[in-house]
């Protein structure tokens, strides 16, 4: 691309040169046409610095009072102007706005360049905003210069520009600044950016921020700290994703909104504290922090959100306050924990909440809870033991499916329904008392349940139950009658 457009611009240079020629030449042009062509050819290649350089590594690229100039790195102090650029041969694009001003977005060419000037017009019209991911994964650029004309900046404007160093803001903007090259709002109450390339491994946000934007942070790779004032209200979405290097973080207690997938992919991420004032664990929150050992939940959350600490694997100590109602999909999946006390105030625990939490070995159920959803325990090898209260009245889906390790189940006199594949592959299993209240048990529930008996207080087969639910044909004693010792019952003893 960068030979492209070098060579787009010396053709384009060299072809008006020649008609300039021939309009001063007259007739005498057409006798000298084999001459001029070879001139125009050995013109072309003595001319095109970048195929005429090979070897040599470029140290920026820029554009200077409309002209594309091309900085080696041996030669820092020697820019080599590559012509003139008008503003629409493909640098920005330009979008109007129903204000009559312009919005920009860099465009095809924009990728060559290291350091850009965001125009403040465009035919007479003023650039006012930066449009939502308008620089998105220039990845070459590490200097962006925005204008007193700049009113707005779209959400995600400078993502993945993993280059970028430094934003310089015109002293005129109103809106906004740079600050040692962040880019803040003017008053100082939001922080817009964060230069993914900044030097330094550590950043203290100024005092009297109160908002950080959503993928303020995004791919901050070198960053290892960040201090977070008191004060700050709010931390928007994927605000710190794929900060990669990030080890620990404090969230004040001034923050009332820790934004879905605030720390998603914050591999070395191994201490966190949480604000106090938190009503909730958003989705994704800490999703992929693989470093991360242990969490105190706030004693104000209510919900724990979709996938919030999911494939945490190295996350064995969760502390879950009462007063949490819900616990969202996926919420736990595939962390280190070997048991969790659940708080008597959770009624909901959704699909795939334990999936694949494989040294996990009690779970005790509060009562409230209706459903043990879709393989909340999937794959749960090392679960012994699981309590189910007396409000339970559906066993999900694969809900118990590869727990290798339990050896027997409680099923409450709730209990209406158990589905598909439910307990698929429990090969410790010896017994299960299905009661009376159970109307339906669909196909392969206990499939591949190799050492299972199964009561039935029904006496017969009810009209409910799936044609395949016993499908690996394990002995079945219908009429059992439900019987105990210090607490525990013993099948296969009717009373007498």
């Amino acid at each position: 691309m960068k030979r492209f457009l070098a060579l787009f611009l010396t053709v384009l240079l060299l072809l008006t040169l020649a008609f300039s020629s021939c309009d001063n030449g007259g007739e005498g042009s057409s006798s000298s046409s084999s001459e001029s062509t070879s001139e125009t050819s050995s013109s072309e290649e003595s001319s095109d610095p970048l195929e005429q350089e090979e070897g040599r590594f470029i140290l920026k690229t820029e554009i200077l009072n409309g002209h594309l100039w091309i900085t080696y790195e041996d030669a820092p102090d020697s820019p080599i102007d590559l012509g003139r650029v008008d503003e629409n041969e493909g640098v920005f694009d330009f979008y109007p706005l129903d204000d009559g001003t312009y919005g920009i977005k860099v465009g095809k060419y924009a990728e060559m360049l290291t350091e850009i000037e965001i125009p403040t017009t465009h035919f007479g019209k003023p650039v006012t905003v930066i449009m939502e991911r308008a620089f998105y994964s220039n990845e070459q650029i590490k200097k962006i210069t925005i204008p007193a004309s700049i009113t707005q900046i779209g959400e995600r404007a400078f993502e993945g520009c993993l280059g970028l160093e430094e934003f310089v803001v015109d002293e005129n903007n109103e809106n906004y600044k740079s600050v040692d090259g962040v880019l803040y709002s003017e008053s100082g109450k939001t922080l817009v950016a964060y230069p993914n390339a900044r030097a330094g491994e550590s950043y203290e946000i100024l005092n009297g921020v109160e908002w950080i934007e959503p993928h303020a942070f995004n791919r901050c790779l070198s960053l290892k700290s960040v201090s977070i004032p008191d004060g700050v209200k709010r931390i928007g979405d994927y605000a710190f994703y794929y900060c990669s290097s990030l080890e620990s973080i404090v969230i004040p207690n001034s923050v009332e909104r820790l934004g879905s997938g605030a720390f998603y992919y914050c591999h070395a991420l191994r201490s966190v504290t949480l604000s106090n004032n938190l009503s909730a664990i958003e989705a994704q929150t800490f999703l992929n922090c693989k470093s991360l050992e242990s969490i105190v939940v706030p004693s104000g959350v209510t919900s724990i959100g979709y996938s919030a600490f999911a494939h945490c694997t190295l996350l064995a100590n969760v502390t879950i306050p009462e007063g949490v109602k819900t616990i969202g999909h996926s919420a736990f999946n595939s962390c280190a924990i070997k048991s969790i006390e659940i708080p008597s105030t959770v009624v909901a625990i959704e699909n795939y909440v334990f999936a694949n939490c494989i040294s996990l070995e009690s779970a005790v159920i509060p009562n409230g809870v209706a459903s043990i959803e879709n393989n909340t325990f999937y794959g749960c090898v090392a679960l012994k033991s699981v309590t189910i209260p007396n409000s339970v009245k559906t066993i999900g889906n694969n809900a118990f499916q590869g727990c290798l390790s339990l050896k027997s189940v409680e099923l409450p006199d709730s209990l209406e329904s158990i589905e598909s594949r439910a307990f698929r592959g429990c090969v410790s299993l010896k017994s299960i008392v299905i009661p009376s209240s159970v109307t339906s048990v669909e196909n392969y529930a206990f499939e591949d349940c190799t050492e299972l008996t199964i009561y039935c207080e029904v006496a017969e087969w009810p009209d409910g139950w799936g044609l395949l639910w016993n499908y690996s044909n394990r002995p079945v004693e219908w009429g059992h009658i439900h019987s105990f010792d210090d607490g525990k019952c013993v099948c296969g003893e009717k009373e007498k």
